[in-house]
């Protein structure tokens, strides 16, 4: 398998989106796995039932495509009263890409 360069969030869906709709699934598969370290901003948090918060990042306010992640509450409480369009830096692998998010695994949030 051919080494991934790692692009911006927005870049990666537009790459994906550039293939073939067949293709499309190998494309995305090339991202699983990848270690991503990105400044984004936060566009939403809140709490689901495992006591994690799910948020909602994005590169750029007008951007129609986000980066999600789950993260433990206790890990993060700062979190919980950050103001949206707050910038944060985003650590972790690709789990998944799909025609406008890409979800991350192993996220260190700071």
């Amino acid at each position: 398998m051919a080494e991934v360069k790692i692009l911006e969030p927005g870049e990666i869906l537009a790459e994906i989106a550039a293939q073939p709709p067949l293709a499309r699934e190998q494309a995305q598969a090339a991202y699983r796995g990848q270690y991503v370290d990105w400044t984004l901003i936060l566009a939403d948090v809140h709490q689901v039932a495992s006591g994690e918060l799910r948020l909602l990042l994005r590169r750029r306010a007008n951007e129609m495509c986000y980066v999600a992640t789950n993260v433990a509450r206790v890990n993060y409480p700062w979190l919980t009263s950050l103001q949206k369009g707050r910038a944060v830096q985003l650590r972790g692998r690709i789990a998944a890409v799909d025609s406008r998010a890409i979800e991350i695994d192993a996220a260190d949030i700071t």
